[in-house]
């Protein structure tokens, strides 16, 4: 045996050990996944790895972790795509939701975008896609329209999954406030007190400069 078979099969033993003794834990499931690959033991490498996401799932740090490590191995001994892409499955991140849309539509604009009719279906659209993702991760800017509808959909994965949605504002909060959610006390009163997929609420016409939610999906699609 070299040294590292050795240690990896000393690992294996005192894992064990301890799960007999100590119960379930994600650092002792890994720590096995981890051994079994060193040894050779793919089968039992995948179940403790398998093992070890169910306990983690939601804390993204420690799942990437075990990855990477588990990659590493994989990549040092030159053990095959299809092992790697079987781990890759096992330890999937959810992607980064970076969204944008267009605001609800001012009692004065004459050529209608987004009027409150269009509200639910949006929504609808949102959390499905949302779904279709596993979206665990959002930024977004705050405007009144599908900004705060993607906002509130996020919240809504982070109460049932802990998830996070960020809110990146252009400018100072009570500036924003004024500019973006505009008069409307409805959205006024829903304000916040709080791989990249870029995803946009968007009906196909051409903005009027830089910063709009044409102009980002001409950004995303020229970065394709």
């Amino acid at each position: 045996m070299s040294n590292a078979t050795t240690l990896a099969q000393a690992v294996v033993d005192e894992c064990d050990a301890l799960l007999v003794s100590d119960g379930p834990d994600y650092w002792l499931q890994a720590t096995l996944g981890e051994a079994h690959l060193i040894l050779g033991q793919f089968d039992a490498a995948l179940s403790h790895y398998e093992a070890a996401a169910k306990l983690g799932e939601g804390k993204y740090t420690e799942l990437d972790s075990t990855r990477q490590q588990a990659l590493m191995i994989v990549a040092s001994r030159e053990l095959g795509i299809e092992l790697a892409n079987r781990i890759r499955a096992i330890f999937a991140m959810p992607p980064v939701i970076l969204f944008a849309g267009t605001t609800i539509d001012s009692p004065s604009r004459a050529q209608h975008r987004f009027s409150s009719h269009l509200e639910e279906p949006a929504r609808k659209a949102i959390r499905g896609r949302l779904d279709e993702l596993n979206a665990a991760f959002g930024y977004s800017s705050a405007a009144s329209g599908v900004d705060m509808l993607f906002i509130e959909e996020m919240h809504e994965r982070v109460r049932e999954q802990g998830n996070q949605v960020h809110v990146v504002l252009p400018c100072s909060k009570e500036q924003f406030e004024q500019q973006a959610l505009g008069a409307a006390e409805e959205w006024q009163a829903r304000r916040l007190n709080t791989d990249l997929v870029p995803m946009v609420v968007w009906d196909g016409i051409e903005g009027v400069g830089p910063g709009g939610t044409a102009w980002l999906v001409d950004f995303w699609q020229k970065r394709a």
